[in-house]
């Protein structure tokens, strides 16, 4: 293989990237297109249903003696009535509670308590290799890789992630044939 084959492929790959592109491009205009045509309509329905929401509850709020037995009922595919909530953990200062959990509930404290210790990466990364090895950590992939990207736009960056599925995929499929 040549330098001119591999600027041949590199042609014919650029050509394709941008015709996914442009029919991407076409793509999003259209959907575009189609928000603008029904925004107008999508936002009147959601005002009616809004107001027919606060109606609805608020009549609901207004006669709870329609609702002791039973407390629910289904109209137009809707449960509406009412139930006992499920209530809310609150907690406003998590450091305080943790705190007072050590104090008043000492021998729970594990189960109520998560604490979490876990390198950090990016600093560990920065380590000398002697001290990486000491530590059991190591470094992949630092040989020559395969370099091929354009410089992105959103656009491109939607066409990168379409070929990624795509090559995944074929991928996957060559290797349950070869099974």
């Amino acid at each position: 293989m040549s330098m001119e084959n591999i600027e041949q492929l590199a042609k014919a790959h650029a050509e394709n990237r941008d015709l996914l592109a442009d029919r991407l491009r076409a793509l999003q205009d259209e959907i575009e297109d189609a928000q603008r045509r029904r925004l107008r309509g999508i936002r009147n329905a959601l005002k009616a249903a809004a107001a027919t929401e606060v109606a609805l509850r608020n009549a609901i709020e207004g006669n709870p003696e329609l609702f002791q037995k039973p407390r629910t009922v289904v109209f137009s595919g809707l449960k509406l009535g009412f139930q006992k909530g499920k209530g809310e953990v609150v907690i406003a200062d998590k450091q305080r509670t943790v705190r007072l959990i050590g104090q008043h509930l000492g021998s729970q404290y594990d189960e109520l308590v998560k604490t979490t210790t876990t390198p950090i990466a990016a600093r560990v990364a920065k380590l000398p290799a002697t001290q990486l090895r000491k530590i059991g950590v190591e470094i992949r992939n630092t040989g020559d890789q395969v370099v091929l990207k354009p410089v992105d736009s959103q656009l491109d960056k939607q066409v990168a992630a379409l070929l990624k599925d795509a090559i995944d995929e074929a991928g996957e499929a060559e290797q349950g044939a070869a099974a």
